[in-house]
């Protein structure tokens, strides 16, 4: 991965996202939270987990540990979730921006939620975060 992949991948991201968004306005604020059948109990919750995992890696490649996932609960409407990835988007554009060439093979070393010291390559983080949404 290059420097051009990078933000075409997270470009694509973006899109994609957006695209996931504009069709989840359509359901009442009542169908956002109402319990699913799936790997989390509602539209909001797997959409919080999604947004979760991109803020998280941000995160880590900007030198900080979170220590948990976003609580779904601080999302209450779509609106909500839009705000908090736009914020995510414009930080995942301007980390990508400010990267060299060089930069995509150091190793991100951060504090796993279980409290273990995990190590990465960064191209191989990049790439995880955008498979992870798709």
């Amino acid at each position: 991965m290059n420097r051009t992949d990078a933000k075409n991948f997270f470009d694509y991201n973006r899109w994609a996202n957006n695209l996931m968004l504009d069709a989840v306005a359509s359901l009442s604020p009542e169908q956002f939270v109402t319990e699913i059948a799936s790997s989390y109990r509602s539209i909001r919750d797997t959409l919080t987990h999604l947004l979760s995992s991109e803020w998280v890696f941000l995160m880590r490649c900007l030198g900080e540990s979170p220590k948990q996932l976003l609580d779904p609960a601080i999302f209450p409407v779509l609106k909500s979730i839009r705000i908090k990835w736009d914020e995510v988007d414009n930080g995942w554009r301007k980390f990508i921006d400010d990267l060299s060439e060089e930069s995509l093979a150091n190793v991100i070393a951060y504090i796993n939620f279980r409290g273990e010291l995990w190590k990465y390559p960064l191209n191989q983080i990049l790439q995880h975060v955008v498979n992870h949404s798709t």
